[in-house]
């Protein structure tokens, strides 16, 4: 019997999310296939304890103290006690997911000083971009690769800079830059080369600790690919949906409406697009009769502005409904409610899980033609594909599925075999045996 180390930054139930939903289900199927797994996350305490969740044990290892200034994403503390404790466990492999800075590069390190194999499993853009959307002065898709004066022109544009300033920090030799980036207030803006080379650095250092590195999706299997990263060391294994998922859907009876009932799912952060959605319905005739139900997942305090914005927008809309921070067992009920699932994503998803989980329970997506999302769905055969930005493509898009529900239909029809984590769980059990024989 294999026995497998996850580690994660954030972890049930204190904090909920795609990552978080991703680990959860793979340590589900891992089990069913004689891999004992064991969740590691750092301490929230700061004293380490043990837990249970779904009947996997989770082990909460002390974190070192966090840093008062700004840190690189790929920047980590000590890993003393992660190192110390992981020794005692007897693991065959162990496998991260998502960065933090106690759960990042040098939990990785102590994992190989001790002579473990180790997978670095990525989830996110972050990894490889300091803005963290990958799309280039927010237009654009980024090919991903690292490149110094380019990632700060990029950076300073997206926190609002003209492009002439921006193009002439960007430009500034290497050691000049290094030096003002030291400014007390000012720093950052001049910070941009220094923290791209960290970010390359950071991967490299990356590739080293890891003995494979997971890509969830095909683009960031290319990003990873044009920053150097050896193609033996990547393995492309794609995300499922719980297998549990299918069996409810089997059980449910979707009731018949003449509205167009649209869901949402995600955060309350612009990235998401949630307000490109709404701005593209309020522009509907008004013989398109719509719904919009969506569940929203706060991020204090940064969520707050974006709200208040979001509850401008619909103020006086009654056909619009919006719930924040609900349980993970509303997602299946609000699926199991709508025809239609809307994915208007302003930044390149690495899956997204929704896509999948919508999909189980036939219903199809329109969803922004960007990153993984465009890998999932077949624009006009089980979903559509909308340029991310444009407004007017997002409204005749739904305002062709009002008009037309044989479309609606056809693309319910058209929806293929869902991949689930019982899938992906099969094929990471193969990764974990090349790594271990390997050792």
């Amino acid at each position: 019997m294999l026995k497998v180390v996850l580690g994660i930054p954030w972890y049930f139930p204190y904090s909920v999310g795609g990552t978080e939903v991703y680990v959860a289900g793979l340590a589900d199927e891992l089990g069913k296939l004689n891999v004992e797994c064991v969740i590691a996350t750092p301490s929230l305490t700061g004293k380490d304890a043990t837990s249970a969740y779904r009947n996997v044990r989770v082990v909460y290892y002390p974190a070192p103290a966090k840093p008062t200034s700004a840190y690189g994403i790929l920047a980590s503390g000590p890993a003393d006690a992660f190192q110390e404790w992981l020794a005692s466990e007897g693991a065959d492999i162990y496998h991260q997911h998502d960065w933090s800075f106690d759960c990042g590069l040098t939990t990785l390190q102590a994992a190989k000083k001790l002579r473990i194999p180790t997978i670095m499993t990525l989830h996110l853009a972050k990894v490889l971009c300091r803005v963290s959307t990958m799309m280039y002065e927010n237009n654009s898709p980024c090919d991903g690769e690292i490149v110094e004066r380019r990632c700060t022109r990029c950076f300073l544009i997206s926190r609002g800079l003209p492009g002439g300033i921006a193009n002439a920090i960007s430009r500034l030799p290497l050691g000049t830059s290094e030096a003002l980036s030291k400014l007390p207030v000012a720093g950052p803006i001049f910070s941009g080369r220094t923290a791209a080379r960290n970010y390359a650095n950071g991967l490299q250092s990356t590739a080293a600790a890891a003995h494979r590195i997971v890509a969830v999706s095909e683009w960031l299997k290319q990003a990873l690919l044009i920053n150097g990263i050896p193609p033996a060391k990547i393995s492309l294994v794609r995300s499922g949906v719980d297998p549990d998922i299918l069996t409810s859907v089997n059980d449910y009876a979707r009731s018949k409406s003449c509205v167009l009932r649209i869901g949402f799912i995600g955060r309350a952060n612009p990235v998401k697009g949630l307000h490109v959605l709404i701005q593209a319905l309020l522009q509907l005739p008004k013989m398109a009769d719509f719904e919009l139900k969506g569940l929203l997942l706060s991020e204090p305090p940064h969520s707050r502005s974006y709200l208040t914005m979001i509850n401008q927008q619909i103020a006086g809309q009654s056909n619009i409904q919006l719930s924040l921070d609900q349980p993970r067992s509303v997602v299946s009920v609000l699926l199991g409610s709508i025809d239609v699932l809307a994915v208007p994503s302003q930044c390149l998803e690495t899956g997204p899980l929704v896509v999948l989980e919508a999909n189980a329970w036939g219903v199809p997506v329109v969803g922004s033609n960007l990153g993984g999302i465009r890998e999932l769905i077949r624009s006009g055969i089980d979903g559509l594909l909308v340029p991310h930005a444009d407004i007017a493509a997002w409204t005749k898009a739904f305002l062709a599925l009002a008009k037309d529900r044989s479309l609606l239909h056809r693309l319910k029809g058209g929806i293929r075999r869902v991949r689930t984590m019982r899938d992906t769980a099969s094929e990471m059990l193969d990764v974990y045996r090349s790594v271990a024989n390997k050792k």
